[in-house]
């Protein structure tokens, strides 16, 4: 017979029938999942009792259907359960249900969130966000083995004896990355699409987190830094350890690590600006510790992550630049898009640069290695062989301030990198009509020269240092005694009053 054709009183009977019939032949007796689950002992004799206390709801219990926008009660409590009469004191016969099998499986984060959320109430939300503090910097300390790195960080201010505590801290050389993370996972509403409870949650998360940044940049390294010191650390370097590689910290990174992922917004900051989530001008790495790590496992060195850093703060607020999410942001940097020239034509068409296509690298990857797929070249930065070579030799010697040389190489779009190569033969055939030569444009330029002496003589000229200082990065190449012009250094161009430190 059919169902839609018959009348509407056969119609109820028919669907209260299946409602009952149903339940019966796939739920099981709570006291069967008791006997199964517990030990040969009997000391776990009512697991399943436990289980279902709390991952589970009675029937009849929900007084008013959720809203669309709603956390729906089966989401983190996928059984359900049948009362039947009891037959003995200690043998039940409920049944239960599972209602919503993704609870256990592709959303069992929220499950567990939720769980433990209702089980330690007093303690699972500090517990959570230490959790993704210590993970972020150990995460981010992996390629800076030479740095100092704590977390849980407690400052004293010395007049008044008050304490803040800071998530964390690494610093090597002349470079600290501070970070204060946020553990609350985004509400369900604020993920299907109600963007008033979404900007609250992200005021709430991301300004908070912004606000103690800038108090941290000030107390360890601002006009105030001596009102300041390091009480005690919870994890990694003491105080001791740490407070004397402060003083000689030039460039300071912002990192806000989440529990969840923020979709676009942390690789589109322009969108938090407009926002007022953020102040104008604001660029903090704001990353999931999931879509961290996999950052770090890609990156193969220091001298990678801090140019990383500095990429994706100049572009991940720029208004005419869009990034889908971190993955596709990581893929522009390894790619060395010249996104410059990208925002270039938008701006003639008055328009906005989408830059999307890097998530395939990653995908082909990870499906070979799971043996999914045929065999894929693990995503790694590319650079021409004249970086490459430049970058091992500086990791290899370690002159002074090496490593923001190498920061800069690798932070050179690599069609300026080729158009530099395609041109190396004419700039050193310049070096025969004059002492220097830049070449270039104000994203990347190249400065060559004939000798040490010529270096000093030109890098004393005020104006050139201020040319050079308006240039993105620049390069530094000199002839050798052979007469063949190598690449000797790089720097960027507001650091660039720095005479280079050369390897020889």
């Amino acid at each position: 017979m059919n169902v839609a054709s018959a009348t509407s009183e056969w119609r109820y009977h028919y669907y209260e029938s299946l409602l009952s019939v149903i339940p019966a032949v796939l739920s099981v007796p709570i006291s069967d999942l008791d006997q199964y689950l517990s030990d040969a002992a009997g000391k776990y004799s009512k697991r399943a009792t436990a289980i279902m206390r709390h991952l589970s709801s009675m029937v009849g219990e929900w007084d008013k259907a959720p809203g669309p926008l709603a956390d729906s009660p089966i989401r983190t409590h996928p059984f359900l359960i049948w009362p039947q009469e009891e037959v003995a004191p200690d043998k039940s016969t409920s049944r239960a249900l599972l209602a919503n099998p993704n609870a256990l499986d592709v959303d069992s984060a929220a499950t567990m969130e939720s769980l433990l959320s209702r089980t330690f109430p007093a303690d699972w939300s500090a517990k959570r966000a230490q959790a993704v503090d210590d993970y972020a910097v150990r995460l981010l300390s992996r390629h800076l083995p030479g740095g100092s790195k704590a977390s849980g960080i407690f400052v004293r201010e010395t007049a008044t004896g008050a304490e803040f505590e800071m998530d964390g801290l690494i610093v090597t050389g002349n470079t600290a990355i501070l970070v204060e993370g946020k553990g609350a996972p985004l509400k369900l509403a604020s993920l299907r699409g109600d963007v008033r409870r979404l900007k609250s949650q992200f005021e709430n998360l991301i300004s908070e987190a912004w606000s103690q940044l800038q108090r941290d940049r000030e107390a360890m390294f601002g006009s105030s830094a001596h009102k300041y010191r390091i009480v005690r650390t919870v994890t990694g370097h003491s105080g001791s350890l740490i407070s004397p590689t402060l003083a000689n910290v030039k460039n300071v990174h912002y990192v806000i690590p989440t529990l969840d992922g923020l979709g676009e917004a942390g690789s589109n900051l322009e969108m938090l600006h407009q926002l007022g989530i953020l102040p104008d001008g604001a660029s903090p790495w704001i990353v999931a510790v999931s879509d961290l790590a996999l950052v770090i496992d890609t990156l193969r060195n220091g001298s990678e992550l801090i140019a990383y850093l500095r990429f994706r703060e100049k572009w991940s607020k720029h208004p005419r630049v869009r990034v889908h999410d971190e993955i596709e942001m990581l893929a522009m940097f390894l790619e060395g898009t010249d996104v410059a020239l990208r925002v270039r034509a938008a701006e003639r068409e008055n328009a906005i640069a989408f830059i999307s296509g890097g998530q395939a690298r990653f995908d082909d990857y990870h499906a070979y290695l799971r043996g999914d797929g045929p065999r894929a070249d693990r995503p790694g930065k590319k650079v021409t062989q004249r970086v490459r070579r430049a970058v091992d030799e500086l990791s290899r010697v370690k002159p002074q301030g090496w490593f923001d040389a190498a920061t800069a190489l690798l932070g050179t779009p690599m069609a300026c990198a080729i158009a530099f190569d395609t041109h190396w033969t004419r700039y050193n055939a310049k070096l025969d009509e004059t002492s220097a030569h830049l070449a270039g444009d104000e994203d990347a330029s190249i400065f060559v020269a004939r000798t040490v002496d010529d270096w000093k003589e030109i890098l004393s000229d005020e104006q050139m240092l201020d040319v050079l200082s308006r240039r993105d990065i620049v390069w530094f190449a000199r002839r050798d005694q052979k007469g063949k012009l190598h690449l000797e250094w790089a720097s960027h161009g507001s650091a660039v009053q720095s005479f280079p430190r050369w390897r020889f």
